[in-house]
């Protein structure tokens, strides 16, 4: 996927996040979105929600790969040297003021659909979860 194709994709996939999230949250929350794209395609996503927050989207110059991208974004799951680690589907990780989204380049993980299951991971809703 060369780097047009790769952002025209992540956009989206942020514009159908944002859309599918927006019913969930109250009048007036925001959500800003920053990416982080790799050359192998996929990217890793920042989002921040809150009052005030303007639905912006910032886009950062591409990295090698997701885990020079994930290095580039302060976030405590993963800490140290990133070179090893690899990363597939879409992987979440939740902190005090930011949901971080690690998607790979494979095309289904950044569909529609694929925005609504990760609302749903994200809000625990849907099978099997209690509510």
């Amino acid at each position: 996927m060369n780097a047009k194709e790769n952002k025209e994709t992540i956009q989206s996939y942020i514009n159908n996040f944002r859309r599918q999230i927006s019913q969930y949250l109250r009048p007036g929350i925001g959500i800003e979105c920053t990416a982080h794209p790799a050359q192998q395609g996929g990217g890793v996503l920042v989002f921040r929600f809150g009052i005030g927050v303007e639905n912006i989207d910032d886009y950062k110059k591409a990295t090698s790969s997701l885990s020079s991208a994930l290095s580039g974004i302060e976030q405590h799951a993963f800490g140290g040297n990133l070179k090893g680690f690899t990363f597939k589907g879409t992987n979440l990780l939740m902190e005090k003021d930011k949901i971080i989204l690690i998607k790979d380049e494979e095309k289904k993980e950044w569909s529609s659909e694929a925005a609504l299951k990760d609302i749903h991971s994200i809000l625990r809703i849907g099978k099997g979860e209690n509510q």
